[in-house]
C-alpha cells in the first residue's frame, strides 16, 4: 500500500479520561495511582486526538508502519 501513498500507522494511548473510564476514578484512589504512574500526569481525549490529527496530515507523510505511543511517559518511567 505504501507504493500507492497509503500510510498505515497506529496510536497507542495511555489510560484516557473519558465518560467510560471515569467510574474507575472513584475506585479506591485509582485516579491517584493512574496519575502517579505517568510522569506527565496526562491522559485527556484532546491530547490523544492531537496525535491522530498529526497522523492525518502531511507532516506525517514520511511515516508508515509506525505505532505512536502517547502514554504520558508511562513506558519510559
Amino acid at each position: 500500500m505504501a507504493d500507492r501513498g497509503v500510510q498505515a500507522n497506529a496510536v497507542a494511548p495511555t489510560y484516557t479520561e473519558t465518560a467510560m473510564s471515569m467510574h474507575r476514578h472513584d475506585n479506591d484512589g485509582m485516579k491517584d495511582v493512574w496519575l502517579r504512574d505517568r510522569p506527565m500526569h496526562r491522559g485527556k481525549p484532546d491530547e490523544i486526538a492531537s496525535v491522530v490529527h498529526f497522523l492525518a496530515y502531511d507532516a506525517s507523510s514520511p511515516m508508515t508502519g509506525t505505532t505512536v505511543v502517547a502514554d504520558a511517559g508511562f513506558t519510559c518511567w
